[in-house]
């Protein structure tokens, strides 16, 4: 049989086959998957450093409508990032959460395919949490210390905060509250002088620059403040009685003056010098024996409270 004879005998058993005898499923409708129609919305330039590496945090939103049936599926490092859908929009939220800083693999395809301009690379640049305050370095013994936490640029999470001496493992409480939209105040008080270490945490990682070391001054000690004057033991009915009170050596704190007599509350005045000393003028309403309480911080100073004698006004 020739060459043309048996290419004439092939294609009749063809139209055979294609008029009397179809195929199971026939006719096919293949479906077409086209990763290159995955649209980010916005673009991929808005996300990406000088290096072409997505910054993160970043929230990536996809428009699939036009790329045919298939799942977009994104990965960091291996890990799947889950979708939020609606319609046909699929966000992603890279928050960063529980990655290192530095460089990480990103997979995102469609129906398993890669698409086709997109990175293949994040950089994490770990969580920004930015400490402030006087409470970060210094602190004085039994005043509160205070500083603040703004976690405005971090991932999500809540700071934890631990105090103790440098010397020892014994904790100071540090008391936390919510001061405004990811902003947190912290306030503590130390009661002994010398070093502490402060190390402040954020989603469980220490916050960069921690722990901190915290230098202690010595609180107000009210033993080393310096009552003098006649005014501290006797005085006239109606005639001010003066006396002078230092408290350079003291440390800072706040001095109080208060006298009482058998029935009546004299008048006491504090005149600051703006130099640590001070004038007391004591005013008395009535004759007989006045307590003199001086305090300074709260404590009484030394020989507080002071015993006056005060005599009568004398007659004309």
């Amino acid at each position: 049989m020739t060459l043309a004879k048996n290419v004439f005998c092939l294609a009749e058993k063809l139209m055979y086959l294609q008029n009397y005898c179809k195929l199971p499923g026939s006719p096919f409708r293949p479906k077409i998957v086209d990763p290159s129609a995955v649209r980010l919305i916005g673009g991929w330039n808005q996300y990406l450093d000088d290096s072409g590496r997505i910054k993160l945090p970043a929230k990536l939103a996809f428009d699939i409508s036009n790329a045919g049936p298939g799942i977009l599926e994104c990965k960091i490092s291996g890990r799947k990032v889950n979708a939020e859908k609606s319609g046909s929009r699929i966000r992603f939220d890279l928050s960063g959460e529980g990655l290192n800083a530095g460089e990480h693999d990103f997979d995102i395809t469609f129906a398993n395919i890669p698409l086709p301009e997109a990175p293949n690379t994040v950089v994490c640049l770990g969580d920004q949490v930015v400490l402030t305050g006087r409470g970060l370095a210094q602190a004085q013994c039994g005043e509160p210390a205070v500083f603040t936490i703004d976690s405005s640029k971090a991932s999500t999470g809540n700071p934890e905060v631990t105090l103790h001496a440098a010397d020892t493992n014994i904790p100071v409480p540090v008391m936390i509250s919510l001061a405004g939209e990811k902003i947190w105040r912290a306030s503590y008080t130390v009661t002994n002088p010398g070093n502490y270490l402060l190390s402040v945490l954020w989603a469980g990682r220490p916050v960069k620059g921690c722990p901190l070391i915290v230098e202690a001054k010595g609180g107000a000690d009210a033993s080393k403040v310096l009552c003098s004057g006649e005014g501290l033991r006797q005085g006239v009915v109606g005639r001010e009685i003066r006396s002078w009170i230092d408290t350079r050596r003291a440390g800072p704190g706040e001095l109080t003056a208060h006298c009482t007599g058998p029935r009546k509350v004299a008048y006491c005045e504090l005149y600051d010098h703006g130099d640590a000393t001070f004038t007391l003028n004591v005013k008395p309403q009535e004759a007989g024996r006045h307590a003199l309480t001086i305090k300074y911080a709260g404590q009484h100073v030394p020989g507080s409270p002071f015993s006056l004698r005060v005599a009568g006004a004398p007659r004309r």
